[in-house]
């Protein structure tokens, strides 16, 4: 079995995904109590801005993979249906 390999690009990514899990999170505590909507806008902030960054890196270190391209579509997919 092939092992994944995850760049500098790649971690971007990933701890772009668990910033959007936090999204969620937020998103779903909004629902049931007092929604924290400037650390919900902030986070969410922070998660797109990375989106420009794990690109840029992936190219500058010449580390782009197909892994690593639908890794980072799913992450932007996933914080587009929370958001």
């Amino acid at each position: 079995m092939d092992r994944v390999h995850l760049g500098p690009a790649d971690r971007i990514t990933l701890f772009r995904a668990v910033l959007a899990c936090g999204v969620a999170a937020l998103t779903v505590h909004g629902l049931v109590a007092d929604p924290h909507v400037a650390t919900l806008v902030t986070i969410s902030s922070v998660v797109l801005v990375l989106d420009a960054v794990d690109g840029y890196v992936a190219r500058r270190t010449d580390s782009a993979t197909p892994f690593g391209a639908r890794f980072d579509m799913e992450v932007d997919a996933f914080l587009i249906a929370v958001l």
